[in-house]
């Protein structure tokens, strides 16, 4: 579950000059994966936690910013 959370992240920010400077809603990830935010929350803050995103803690419901380790990660799973 967490590879497709950043996965998804990363989708959306990848043609971004600079991804980790752009804000992702953590809702729209939520949707994609089909999942509500109660039940993805938790995942979000071990992502968190691995240094692989920050959450923005002034929105409700919270931005999401993936680190550049995140980055790094999400390139590695994607390639061929």
């Amino acid at each position: 579950m967490m590879d497709l959370i950043l996965r998804e992240m990363y989708r959306l920010v990848q043609s971004m000059e600079r991804p980790e400077d752009s804000p992702i809603d953590s809702d729209r990830v939520s949707r994609a994966l089909h999942l509500e935010g109660e039940d993805i929350l938790p995942q979000f803050r071990f992502l968190s936690e691995e240094g692989m995103l920050k959450i923005s803690p002034i929105c409700d419901p919270p931005l999401l910013y993936l680190t550049k380790t995140g980055i790094s990660r999400v390139r590695r799973l994607i390639q061929p």
